[in-house]
């Protein structure tokens, strides 16, 4: 399963650490929403504190600007 995936890699190279606040830029894609919804999943069991921040990447216009 995807979830374990991530576990394990974000384990294996230490890519976070317990206590760490850690700020997801997300523009409303489905990569940068899976990527969120993946950390906010993994959050209790990582010990760290998932915010979110919106990006827009200026390419989608004003249905960019209705997501945000």
């Amino acid at each position: 399963m995807l979830l374990e995936k991530v576990l394990a890699t974000i384990k294996k190279y230490e890519l976070l650490k317990a206590g760490e606040a850690v700020i997801v830029g997300v523009s409303g894609g489905p990569d940068s929403l899976a990527l969120l919804h993946l950390l906010k999943r993994l959050q209790a069991k990582l010990d760290i504190r998932v915010h979110v921040a919106h990006l827009d990447h200026c390419f989608r216009g004003k249905q960019a600007e209705e997501e945000a």
